[in-house]
């Protein structure tokens, strides 16, 4: 008898086990999937590893990728080290002008949020061109509710004071709504709160492309709403701003290809109608431009001797000094040598590419290649003019060789290196596609070819950029 009741406790016993395990392993949610990004044209696995604040070896991991150069536009990688994200992500630039403040107004998320999800701890990580990843899903946006906000009209009819110099007051452009939380004086000279640079002068300030980039053209873009003075300086440079349309202002500048990566400095100072003064200033990001190292070049030694070289870049520098306001081209510019039917110049013709680091005969690689080297793939030795313009120098020159000069104003020009022979002159006014000179290989060179390159704003950049897109 005892043995019966003993064997159905037990029995009742395993049942009970049983079903509170199941009940327990029934309650535990599943875990919400990783999150993932689909892959873009041109992205690398060391870009796509910085974005999302991780390594290339953990997205090796996570995906199961042995071979690293395998990747391909549409792929969808897992990103590891993101606790309580899921979804398809993706990460955004920070844009001029912003800061943290505003990405919580306008993407609906916490601070905390974006501080864990973006591994910050400090707002001083938030400049212009940072890389920040943000809630990117409807799910996302629904599970959070939008924190209660306070309407500027009700603070305004409560305290007696104007909206606006509300906004100036806390240094907000164009926000109707403000946090719970958000601190603004008890007291506000008015006054003072109108030499914000956001007053109602300046409507949009935008830098393209962020972050900056070693050896690219950058445009800055500023539109107000009267005509007003503008005085910049962009990593280092000072600006030159040229009136593009109606209270529409943009300044071209070229990044030097060996400007240290990391934060630089963008500054803005209006003047107004009324002679007033507005400034702005906040760091900049300048990313790497993926240069490579050319192999060691053995050249004549006197075009490395700084008895020739110095007064030939001083010559140089002097000429693209200048700036003029008139804006010759409309269109891309156009290759500078003829090229086979179906064939697109870069990379069939080029043999040496921009912002390559460069060593001569037994010194260090601290040189760059200023230009693009082009050879004759098209079985001619003609040279064109990639854009129109007034030919500004046409000289023989000991670096350089034969070396002509072209000036498409908003101080934008077009160098042509060890030509056989030129066939314009300073002064000369050309068009796109013109007959300017044949290939050589005078001056600084290792054979036959034609070096190209372009300067904006005194700065060297990459050519082909002007061959793919239309500026400004």
């Amino acid at each position: 008898m005892f043995s019966k009741i003993f064997k159905t406790l037990i029995c009742l016993f395993i049942i009970l086990t049983i079903c509170l395990n199941f009940k327990v392993a029934y309650a535990q949610p599943e875990p919400p999937p990783p999150p993932t990004y689909t892959v873009q044209s041109g992205d690398t696995l060391a870009d796509i590893a910085i974005r999302f604040n991780t390594t290339v070896v953990e997205l090796l991991r996570a995906n199961d990728i042995s071979d690293p150069n395998f990747l391909y536009e549409g792929m969808i990688l897992t990103i590891p080290n993101l606790e309580g994200v899921s979804g398809d992500i993706n990460s955004n630039i920070v844009p001029i002008g912003s800061s943290l403040r505003h990405l919580v107004i306008d993407r609906y998320i916490s601070l905390d949020e974006i501080s864990r999800i973006n591994k910050l701890t400090s707002a001083s990580q938030v400049y212009a061109g940072a890389s920040l990843i943000l809630a990117q899903t409807a799910e996302d946006i629904s599970a959070n509710p939008v924190p209660t906000r306070l309407s500027l009209l009700e603070l305004s009819a409560n305290q007696q004071i104007s909206p606006w110099v509300i906004i100036l007051s806390i240094q907000q452009p164009d926000r109707t709504m403000l946090l719970p939380g958000d601190y603004y004086p008890g007291t506000i000279d008015q006054a003072s709160a109108t030499t914000n640079l956001y007053s109602s002068i300046v409507q949009t300030m935008d830098i393209y492309p962020l972050p900056l980039v070693q050896g690219q053209t950058t445009v800055v873009r500023i539109k107000t709403t009267e005509p007003v003075q503008l005085e910049g300086n962009l990593a280092g440079n000072n600006l030159f701003f040229v009136q593009q349309d109606t209270n529409e202002y943009v300044a071209l500048q070229g990044i030097h290809a060996m400007h240290p990566v990391g934060l630089s400095e963008f500054s803005l100072s209006i003047t107004a109608s009324d002679g007033g003064i507005y400034s702005i200033s906040q760091p900049i990001l300048v990313a790497a431009g993926k240069f490579r190292s050319d192999q060691r070049l053995i050249v004549d030694p006197a075009t490395i001797d700084r008895a020739n070289t110095e007064p030939e870049d001083i010559l140089v520098r002097n000429v693209i000094s200048q700036f003029t306001t008139n804006k010759l081209w409309s269109d891309p510019f156009i290759v500078p040598i003829d090229v086979p039917p179906g064939v697109y110049a870069d990379p069939t013709c080029v043999t040496d590419r921009f912002g390559n680091r460069r060593a001569y005969n037994d010194g260090d690689f601290d040189y760059f290649h200023t230009g693009l080297d082009l050879t004759t793939c098209g079985n001619t030795l003609n040279i064109y003019a990639t854009a129109p313009g007034r030919v500004v120098m046409a000289e023989e020159l000991v670096v350089r060789g034969n070396f002509t000069l072209i000036d498409h104003g908003w101080g934008v020009f077009s160098g042509y290196g060890h030509q056989l022979e030129m066939f314009v002159k300073e002064g000369d006014y050309v068009e796109a596609g013109q007959l300017i000179g044949f290939v050589g290989k005078t001056g600084r060179v290792t054979g036959p070819h034609l070096h190209w390159e372009i300067w904006v704003n005194g700065i060297q950049v990459n050519p082909t950029e002007w061959l793919d897109n239309q500026y400004p």
